[in-house]
């Protein structure tokens, strides 16, 4: 009887510290889980800021040789999208306040290329209390207005944020003119970080809705808040 007491403590203590290095192992497993999926956040990120700053740029040198005082104030715009870029959007989420304000200066950025023949619209309609990942949806607006406007052809953008309950939902509708081999610089990159991005941040708690009808592309994400 001793022996086998002895045999018993011994089991439960081994069965004890096997258990705790199990718990040990499954929590460095998802502190390294946690790390790498920050560190590829942010590498996402830092893919998409460079590239929308860079067309915007762009767009205003190319303004300056029209109309001089309106490059004024898209700088001063674009100092704005700067200063939220740079210092508003280290957070995980931000306010979907913020980030509407954001879009509408982009949108008014981007708008400065199209010509008489483009007609853009925004519906913007979300809460005050909500937050959200930053940037997440400013690829696709530049894809919109990157495939979807055509200089001699009617365009069309139609953008459109709204809260629904807990839902949040993006959608754009597009003239979808595509570009040549020589025009595809970045071509799909946004929309793959974009899916990228929900796939860390809303797993199992979104959806994707992308479909081609004719002349016009259609892109809708529904996010579960």
């Amino acid at each position: 009887m001793f022996l086998l007491l002895n045999c018993v403590i011994a089991a439960i203590a081994i069965g004890i510290r096997h258990f705790i290095r199990v718990r040990q192992i499954k929590q460095q497993l998802q502190d390294e889980k946690a790390k790498n999926t920050e560190a590829e956040l942010a590498w996402l990120k830092s893919q998409i800021n460079p590239h929308f700053l860079f067309n915007t740029l762009n767009n205003i040198s190319s303004l300056t040789q029209i109309n001089p005082d309106a490059a004024q104030d898209a700088i001063a715009q674009l100092s704005d999208l700067l200063r939220y870029a740079m210092y508003e959007t280290n957070k995980k989420t931000v306010p979907i306040q913020g980030e509407v304000e954001f879009m509408r200066n982009y949108i008014a950025l981007m708008e400065l290329r199209c010509n008489e023949k483009t007609e853009v619209t925004t519906t913007f309609d979300v809460g005050q209390n909500m937050e959200i990942a930053p940037l997440l949806f400013i690829s696709l607006i530049e894809n919109a207005f990157k495939h979807g406007v055509s200089s001699n052809r009617p365009s069309k953008i139609d953008i459109n944020l709204l809260q629904n309950d807990d839902e949040l939902v993006f959608s754009c509708d597009n003239t979808n003119y595509p570009k040549d081999d020589a025009d595809r610089s970045g071509s799909g990159i946004g929309l793959e970080n974009t899916r990228r991005r929900l796939d860390l941040m809303y797993a199992n708690r979104y959806k994707w809705e992308q479909t081609l009808e004719g002349e016009m592309y259609h892109i809708k994400i529904i996010l579960k808040i």
